[in-house]
């Protein structure tokens, strides 16, 4: 029996069970001070057709509260194979983050943190094709916000179990007035179009014709790097971005957890950020929120591993948007470690 499985045993019988506890292995502990289990009868879409199941979970600043649950491709629908909310309330001001793990790959999966009194999207959506994807930390008032965990159609042949942990208080932010590390070469348009992203509900990743860009930047953990590059416009756009820029980066040791805070200067570009591996098969993380200046992104990763960077201007042409590339952009990208 997987450990995650175990968990979802448990912790069926307690429902949402107050008072700091922890999981996990037994050399790196979680300790958390709420645990809830998703109901297997509750429909708990938040978006199509049920509600943010609630969970009895006041969280205080420096509190840690667990959510387990199971992606089922039964509840799901043509947008994504299933979709949880789980409804929470913040006690005071801080700063939230949300953590999904999980056991299988099963297509591309996303979290992000919603306030509950409009459904508006707080923490835009992290995602990945790997076992694990994080919300960028966001400052929240007191109030009702709910996490929602969601996975892409068609859905994987058996559940998977999942975990989702919301962290608050201080997490740190990712910013730098430092003069760039590293320049863009490009020395022809598309030299570093390395990969390209095409959109369903989803992001869906491959291939390009170009190189991702050196860059000798390794990101050390509690320091930031900086980069800056311009995003043109290509004579020709084979997928859902117009000029796609790639970089090669590598995380310094101790670093879990990558930020990227991508500036530019413009609400005419819609700019995107995802990090992927080394060889650009697997997206890790993603910072795609539709609106302006800046795209925030927090990915986990690997201490001592190589990355690829990718920059993007989503292709809006359609409803008149882009007009004002080439447009600059500035990432700032710090590490971060567990504590």
């Amino acid at each position: 029996m997987s450990r995650i499985t175990a968990l979802l045993l448990v912790s069926t019988l307690l429902g949402c069970t107050a008072g700091r506890t922890s999981t996990g292995d037994v050399d790196d502990p979680i300790a958390v001070d709420f645990r809830f289990a998703e109901r297997a009868t509750a429909d708990n879409d938040p978006f199509f057709s049920g509600t943010a199941t609630p969970t009895e979970v006041r969280l205080a600043a420096g509190q840690t509260a667990l959510f387990e649950g199971t992606a089922d491709a039964r509840d799901g629908n043509e947008t994504w194979a299933d979709s949880d909310g789980y409804a929470l309330e913040v006690t005071e001001p801080t700063w939230l983050q949300a953590d999904l793990r999980h056991e299988g790959r099963g297509g591309t999966w996303a979290v992000a943190i919603h306030r509950s009194s409009d459904r508006a999207l707080l923490a835009w959506w992290g995602m990945s094709s790997t076992s694990a994807a994080l919300t960028h930390p966001i400052e929240v008032p007191a109030g009702s916000y709910f996490v929602h965990v969601a996975s892409e159609a068609p859905g994987p042949s058996s559940p998977i179990p999942y975990t989702v942990t919301l962290r608050t208080g201080d997490l740190g932010t990712c910013a730098s007035d430092a003069a760039a590390d590293h320049l863009e070469r490009e020395p022809v348009l598309g030299a570093n179009d390395a990969i390209q992203v095409r959109w369903a509900s989803f992001p869906q990743v491959e291939l390009g014709r170009g190189s991702a860009e050196p860059t000798g930047l390794e990101i050390a953990r509690d320091a930031a790097r900086v980069l800056e590059g311009v995003s043109g416009t290509p004579p020709n756009t084979a997928d859902s971005y117009l000029d796609r820029d790639a970089f090669e980066i590598t995380t310094g040791p101790g670093v879990t957890e990558l930020r990227v805070r991508l500036e530019h200067a413009s609400a005419d570009v819609n700019l995107d950020v995802m990090l992927l591996s080394a060889d650009g098969r697997e997206l890790l993380g993603t910072g795609v929120e539709i609106g302006d200046s800046p795209e925030l992104a927090a990915v986990p990763v690997a201490p001592s591993t190589s990355y690829v960077l990718w920059i993007g201007a989503r292709d809006e042409r359609s409803i008149g948007g882009d007009t004002a590339l080439p447009l600059a952009y500035r990432a700032v990208l710090c590490g971060r470690g567990a504590p």
